[in-house]
This record gives structure tokens, C-alpha cells and sequence, in this order.
């Protein structure tokens, strides 16, 4: 039996429209599998670029510039804590037979330690500083030399007044506090970076957003062309997007709060320290508040995996438009 005209017409356009429909199909897929692809090497590029910022001027301020700040106030209040005991065995006439003095030493010795790492660490200049040291050291030596030759009245003046007025007076002191003030000044900077600030995130959510509802489109395209309801390698692709962009923001979000939580207990410790030396408590809550620090600059390698997930993400976009023309026969290299 022979079909009808009627039903012969509708095949011959069936057969003529049929095609087009394929090659519109084929073209679609494959722009939108360019911009998609496009889109996550964007949204990868500036995910890596936004945590290696951040991190390294969390790094910079807590492993640099916070710990010579530290280390300058921790010198400080030695040399402070050195002059008081010189100061107060010549008041009790026991400097010439307590020479060299135990505190004394041992707190010279810890501010000259301080200070190197403030040098080795810190981003302002130290220039002048050992010289200004030097030169109390040398009158503080002076004295000593007096009290043993019998000028005993000759070393008290020598450390009442010359040797102190090397730290105070515009000297030493001043000089650190200018050094501590610098050095606050950059950590002020490191820290209000604009990496570490909202508009850095909000740089990196638009595109990672506009990916997302890309996505979503292209998951309505695939449902409405092949009449599926889901994709689940397009799907896949979406939950590892936001995953991705969700554990980079909690990432950075917890090692700025940690940055915040370690420069207040830092601030803590410099403020508090004259009452914690009287108590006994030495220079080691300077270098405990330092190691905290630290911590929030802690190295995580987050960037390997931000590229590693993308690299995922773009082997399911890749698989969830390719599969479906594969399927069709198409050829789509």
C-alpha cells in the first residue's frame, strides 16, 4: 500500500528540516561548550589570583612585619628593664661588687637577640640602633671601670645620668618607638590590602554567579532539545562550582579572622607587658603571640586544589555536552 500524497510532503520536510535542526543544535552546544569552558578558566584564574594575594599579605604581616613589631617591643622593654637594674644597684651601693649584673646581662642579652631578628624580619631600617646601643653598653662598661678604681661618685653619674640618658631623652628609646611606629604603619597597610577587603570576594563571585546560571541555562537547553531532565555531568559540574567558590571564601574568611584574633592577642601582650614582667612572666609571651600569628598565615596549597577542582568542573561540562551529541551521532571535534 503507497502512503498518501499528504503524508509524502510531510516526510520531505521532515527530511529537509531535520538536518538544519541537527547542524543548529551542534553549533549551540559547541559555543556554549566554549563559553563555559571559557568562563571557568576565568572564574579558576581569578580564584587562584584572589587566595595567593590574600595569603601572602596575611603572610607578609604576620611573618614579617608583626613579628618585628614584637621583637622591637620586646628589645624595648628589655633595655628598659636592663637600665633598672643598673640604676637600682648603684642606689644600693652594690654595683661595684655585683659587676657584671646577672639582670642586667641577661636582659641585655635579650634585647640585643630581639633586635637582630627585628632586622632580619622587619621592613624598616634599623641604622643607628646598634650604635646608639653600643654607646650605652660602652658608658654602662665606663662606670663599671669608676666603681672599680674608687670613683664611686663618678659612676653614679655615669649611670644616673649619662648611661639613662642615652635611652631616654630622645635616645635609644625614642628611636625604637619610632622603629615600632613605622613598622605598625606597614602592618596597617598589610592588613587593610585590598585582597583582604569585600571587593576582592565580590571580583571573583560575579563571574563564578554568571557561571553558575550558565550552567542552569544549559541544563534548561539540555532538558528542553533532548528531552531528558537532568545532566547529571552539567549538575556535577554546578555543585563542585559552588563547593569551590563556598570553601575558598570560608578559607580566607577564617585566616583573616585569625590575622584579627593574633594582632589583638599581639597588642595584648605589648600593652600588658611591664605588669607580666613584675609577675615574674618573661619574653617568651612575645614569642608565643608571634608563633599564633603565624598560624594564620599557615600555608593551606589551597591554589593546587582551586586548579585541580577546575579541572574537574571542566571535564563534566565537557563530558555533559559532548555525551549528548555523541549519542546523536554528531561529530563535535
Amino acid at each position: 500500500m503507497t502512503d498518501s500524497p499528504a503524508i509524502t510532503r510531510r516526510r520531505g520536510r521532515s527530511a529537509r528540516v531535520s538536518p538544519r535542526r541537527a547542524w543548529t543544535t551542534r553549533i549551540v552546544l559547541r559555543r556554549l561548550r566554549l563559553v563555559l569552558l571559557a568562563g571557568m578558566v576565568l572564574v579558576i584564574a581569578l580564584l587562584v589570583t584572589a587566595f595567593t594575594q590574600a595569603q601572602t599579605a596575611i603572610i607578609e604581616a604576620v611573618s614579617h612585619t608583626d613579628a618585628a613589631i614584637m621583637d622591637l617591643s620586646a628589645a624595648r622593654q628589655a633595655l628598659v628593664d636592663a637600665d633598672a637594674s643598673v640604676r637600682n644597684s648603684v642606689s644600693a651601693d652594690t654595683f661595684g661588687l655585683l659587676r657584671p649584673l646577672a639582670d642586667y646581662e641577661q636582659q641585655m642579652s635579650a634585647a640585643q637577640t630581639s633586635l637582630q631578628h627585628a632586622a632580619q624580619v622587619g621592613v624598616v631600617s634599623l641604622v643607628g640602633i646598634d650604635g646608639q646601643l653600643d654607646a650605652y653598653i660602652g658608658q654602662v662598661d665606663q662606670a663599671s671601670a669608676d666603681f672599680a678604681s674608687g670613683a664611686v661618685g663618678l659612676g653614679s653619674v655615669e649611670i644616673d645620668d649619662y648611661a639613662h640618658n642615652l635611652l631616654t631623652n630622645g635616645g635609644l628609646l625614642t628611636s625604637l618607638d619610632r622603629l615600632i611606629a613605622g613598622e605598625k604603619s606597614v602592618f596597617a597597610d598589610e592588613v587593610g590590602s585590598w585582597w583582604l577587603g569585600p571587593w576582592a570576594m565580590v571580583s571573583c563571585s560575579v563571574p563564578a554567579l554568571l557561571l553558575f546560571v550558565l550552567l542552569v541555562a544549559v541544563q534548561w537547553y539540555y532538558a528542553r532539545r533532548f528531552h531528558r531532565r537532568i545532566s547529571w555531568w552539567l549538575a556535577g559540574a554546578s555543585a563542585l562550582l559552588v563547593a569551590l567558590c563556598a570553601g575558598v571564601a570560608v578559607v580566607v574568611g577564617r585566616a583573616e579572622h585569625r590575622l584579627a584574633t593574633a594582632s589583638a592577642d599581639a597588642d595584648t601582650v605589648m600593652a600588658d607587658y611591664g605588669r607580666r614582667v613584675a609577675q615574674g612572666i618573661t619574653n617568651q609571651d612575645f614569642a608565643a603571640a608571634t608563633s599564633a600569628a603565624a598560624e594564620a598565615g599557615a600555608g593551606y596549597d589551597l591554589q593546587y586544589v582551586i586548579v585541580g577542582l577546575g579541572v574537574c568542573i571542566a571535564v563534566l561540562v565537557w563530558l555533559g555536552i559532548w555525551l549528548p551529541l555523541r549519542d546523536y551521532r554528531y561529530d563535535v571535534r
